[in-house]
């Protein structure tokens, strides 16, 4: 209970609520004005495709300057794991091992930065 009352908190001060106003993963060229949300879509039953029998990877690129900076937090959709943050600068891209649940990213950045976001299954 702790935890998901840990979530709840975190989410809200972020001003995201998972499922709403989220970019699709994957989604390329998305600028960032202060916060952007991305999350993989949810099709009927709740299920996007045949679960992966290989590992995944959640691929976030930033684009801009070299001194552009963003902070990147990974998130499972069930609310039950939060990875990062992670502080990316513009030209960087991070790899973070996901599993097969649905998952999503968290992109904030006080500069100005484009995103693409996607999941690499191998």
């Amino acid at each position: 209970m702790k935890k998901l009352l840990g979530l709840i908190l975190f989410f809200t001060g972020l001003g995201i609520v998972p499922g709403y106003s989220a970019n699709p993963i994957p989604s390329y060229n998305v600028p960032v004005y202060h916060t952007a949300n991305f999350q993989e879509a949810r099709h009927a039953g709740g299920i996007t495709s045949v679960p992966s029998r290989g590992e995944r990877q959640m691929v976030v690129k930033v684009k801009g300057s070299s001194s552009s900076v963003a902070t990147v937090w990974v998130y499972s959709l069930d609310l039950q794991d939060i990875l990062g943050p992670y502080t990316v600068y513009g030209g960087e891209t991070i790899y973070v091992d996901i599993d097969e649940r649905e998952w999503g990213v968290i992109v904030q950045s006080e500069d100005h930065v484009e995103v693409d976001v996607w999941i690499e299954e191998g």
